[in-house]
């Protein structure tokens, strides 16, 4: 059976799934998964959700963007924001480009619709396969 889930093993043998293929951003022929950047993201205190999106690229292939909800009342420069992923994530991660946003889509069950967030902000083209 396919479910289009990202799987590995962990060194106790529990199944990790770190993200869907469909979501996948291909970006300088590197693999970016998105939730281990919203990962990063969500641990700084102003982040109250985020999204990561591939958007297409003629250099890279996919650049990655990432939207950003605050708390109410938090302000956080996207600079400063850029400087804490670089902390915890691999340059290649570290995201060059912050959007904030009020709040983001979610789907009927309560998840955040990157979907609907890569056609809000790049419109439909944007939402097919990339070259």
């Amino acid at each position: 059976m396919r479910t289009g889930d990202i799987g590995r093993f962990d060194e106790d043998g529990f199944l990790i799934l770190p993200g869907r293929s469909k979501e996948v951003i291909k970006s300088g022929g590197v693999t970016v998964i998105p939730s281990e950047i919203e990962a990063a993201l969500l641990r700084h205190s102003s982040a109250r959700e985020v999204a990561e999106i591939g958007s297409p690229d003629d250099w890279w292939g996919e650049a990655v963007h990432a939207f950003a909800a605050l708390y109410p009342n938090n302000v956080v420069q996207e600079t400063d924001l850029l400087a804490f992923c670089r902390t915890h994530l691999a340059g290649y991660k570290t995201r060059k480009i912050v959007h904030f946003v009020e709040e983001l889509p979610r789907t009927g069950i309560g998840k955040i619709s990157r979907r609907t967030v890569r056609e809000q902000f790049f419109g439909a083209q944007a939402s097919g396969v990339v070259k």
